[in-house]
């Protein structure tokens, strides 16, 4: 199977051809420039570095429904019975239904820092020994509570 990266502008941009939702599910991939890091040549140069991109806070990432929505639904469809789920499988499926989806998007180099941002989910990070890498994993605080409320209505 090939896979297809892509590049462009964001949406918003007025410069940019607007991109149909076909072109994005043909990639693999898709990264918008401006979430890019300036090369590498560009840090020889005797300038400052650019500001890094600021980061959307835990209220903003909750408005946006469609990030709510897509963090949800991938942490559900990667979760086993008990709702926890590993980060690295969450990734996968956010990227295989929205190629688009990057955390750089709202100022978060990595995935974990966006959902621990939005205050939404509760992080793990389980180690399994033998001088492993641990391994993170996600679970929705709302899918907790309602665990308890039904505990407490069996006793």
């Amino acid at each position: 199977m090939t896979t297809f990266i892509g590049m462009s502008r964001t949406r918003s941009s007025a410069a940019c051809v607007p991109l149909s939702e076909t072109m994005l599910k043909l990639c693999g991939k898709f990264i918008y420039i401006e979430n890019l890091s300036k090369a590498e040549d560009d840090a020889d140069s005797a300038e400052a570095p650019p500001a890094a991109k600021s980061r959307a806070t835990a209220a903003q990432l909750k408005g946006d429904t469609a990030l709510v929505s897509h963090l949800r639904h991938a942490v559900e469809a990667a979760s086993g019975d008990d709702g926890w789920a590993a980060l690295a499988y969450v990734g996968q499926i956010l990227t295989n239904r929205s190629p688009d989806f990057d955390s750089r998007t709202w100022g978060y180099a990595k995935l974990s820092d966006l959902v621990t941002a939005t205050e939404m989910f509760i992080m793990e990070n389980r180690g399994p020994g033998d001088g492993k890498p641990g391994v993170i994993f996600v679970r929705e605080k709302r899918r907790q509570a309602r665990g308890r409320m039904t505990q407490k209505a069996g006793s």
